[in-house]
């Protein structure tokens, strides 16, 4: 499975160096009341902690200090009904 990143709709494979570099210009360029406000990391459950770890250092090297991370968790059988 090839994980991808969106940062202002646009992609990045996380296992492209290059792209990588490409993310973290991104992220360096957002304007600087983004920084302040900080960064949201949305990740389902197959997302390799190396990765997220990866992606909040990135962030913090362009000057984000806050981070936080969310997941939407599906429980089994869910899916409304009547």
């Amino acid at each position: 499975r090839r994980e991808i990143v969106y940062f202002n709709d646009q992609r990045f494979l996380v296992g492209d160096a290059e792209q990588m570099k490409s993310l973290q210009s991104a992220i360096a360029r957002s304007p600087i009341e983004n920084k302040a406000a900080g960064l949201v990391v949305f990740a389902d459950r197959q997302v390799n902690v190396d990765t997220m770890s990866r992606l909040l250092n990135m962030a913090m090297e362009v000057g984000i200090r806050k981070e936080n991370v969310a997941s939407q968790s599906v429980s089994e059988g869910a899916g409304g009904g009547g």
